[in-house]
């Protein structure tokens, strides 16, 4: 048996040690990316947590991230097979919840108006089914993450059913309320609403009485919001 020099072992264990404590970061660093990536994902509105408004024209719920007493209210109406409504809500919604929603300044309002067929209203009505059981921005999330194409079998019940035992819900409780069109007279009569105020595009956006459509530039939005916010000053 051949001993190792005291010193030598001394430089094995720190070399040992250290090596251990990187690899450690590096398994934090990553888990944080992997979470972070998961949020972004969800697009989780963070520490604001999902609310409803009852009492509209649709007699159902509006859902809205924000303060009720804002000052300014930017309402999105869109269709969850329109293609320029996905890159709203995936690329200027997380940016504007996250700087103005927070603040008790801004309050985003979001809208059914499924106007492009079956699978649009069909859709809506499985984002209410899901918002029953609490998971209406996940499954939101999850339906601008699948969409493809205009009634082409990307939001058919069976999917539709499927994307909810993705998320975890009540698989009986959710294929009930889909299969009945529990939420059915609620999009409707949005849509209804949408139509009777003019709207006949998606994505529409109002921030307050200002009129937006197609997909404004951030620069756009927030100069809009800024505007209305200097109003109420």
């Amino acid at each position: 048996m051949v001993l190792m020099p005291a010193r030598r072992w001394t430089l094995l264990v720190l070399l040992a040690s250290t090596l251990g404590v990187a690899l450690g970061v590096v398994a934090i660093a990553l888990n944080l990316i992997s979470v972070s990536t998961q949020m972004a994902r969800t697009r989780s509105p963070g520490s604001l947590p999902p609310s409803y408004l009852g009492g509209l024209a649709s007699q159902g719920r509006v859902h809205y991230i924000g303060s009720l007493d804002a000052p300014v209210v930017v309402t999105e109406w869109s269709d969850f097979q329109c293609p320029a409504c996905r890159v709203y809500a995936l690329t200027r919604d997380p940016v504007l919840e996250q700087q103005y929603a927070g603040t008790g300044q801004v309050r985003f309002v979001y809208r059914n108006y499924p106007f492009l067929g079956f699978e649009s209203v069909l859709a809506a009505q499985a984002a209410e089914c899901a918002a029953d059981q609490g998971k209406y921005w996940e499954y939101r999330s999850l339906l601008w993450q699948r969409q493809k194409g205009e009634n082409q079998g990307a939001f058919s019940p069976d999917n539709l059913k499927s994307f909810a035992a993705e998320l975890g819900l009540d698989q009986a409780r959710f294929n009930a309320c889909l299969d009945n069109g529990t939420h059915r007279s609620e999009v409707l009569a949005e849509q209804r609403e949408a139509e009777a105020s003019g709207i006949n595009a998606t994505p529409t956006i109002f921030v307050n009485d200002r009129k937006m459509q197609g997909v404004p530039t951030i620069d756009a939005m927030k100069a809009a919001i800024e505007e209305e916010l200097a109003k109420k000053r």
